[in-house]
């Protein structure tokens, strides 16, 4: 299983750079926070996700978050053994164990408060998928406590939704 330690990102790890809205197109949105895809999820055949010979191969993605937000990023506890993020690992091997990886990561964007997740910070990061399927990741805006839960593709059959709000009253993300 992946380590619980969250593991923390802040404005000095960001990246620059500007994004097209090709790319905007590739992504999802829950709240303060979008995941971009730098090769879309959807696109991924089977294949290509399965499991090498000590591990898993890391898929590569960007988050944006919005100015002036800290955002918790995780997989729940019921997708621990299939999943988790890799941010702090001591390999760039594709035959990387899930057990080396992180459940969850914390996101401290820039300060500012602009509403455009276009002006917000940016951060690469990877994913390790166990074989080819749809991910769930809860999202959680700290300062607002409002939690969403995306459903990923890491397969080309879609998802059944991209999008669940997991607190009522909780509002709908929008793309800028």
């Amino acid at each position: 299983m992946p380590t619980p330690t969250p593991f923390v990102l802040t404005c000095a790890d960001g990246l620059g750079g500007t994004l097209t809205p090709q790319t905007w197109r590739h992504s999802l949105f829950a709240g303060p926070l979008a995941v971009i895809w730098l090769r879309r999820g959807g696109d991924l055949s089977p294949g290509s996700i399965g499991h090498h010979f000590r591990g898993y191969e890391p898929a590569s993605y960007l988050l944006v978050v919005r100015q002036g937000h800290e955002v918790k990023l995780s997989v729940p506890s019921s997708q621990q053994t299939r999943v988790a993020f890799l941010y702090n690992s001591p390999t760039d091997s594709p035959d990387t164990p899930l057990q080396i990886g992180d459940t969850s990561v914390t996101l401290r964007a820039c300060p500012g408060v602009s509403p455009n997740l276009s002006d917000g910070t940016q951060f690469l990061g990877q994913v390790l998928v166990g074989r080819a399927r749809c991910v769930v990741l809860d999202v959680r805006d700290v300062s607002s406590n409002r939690l969403w839960r995306l459903t990923a593709p890491f397969v080309r059959d879609a998802c059944p939704r991209a999008l669940t709000p997991l607190r009522t009253g909780a509002t709908p993300p929008g793309p800028f």
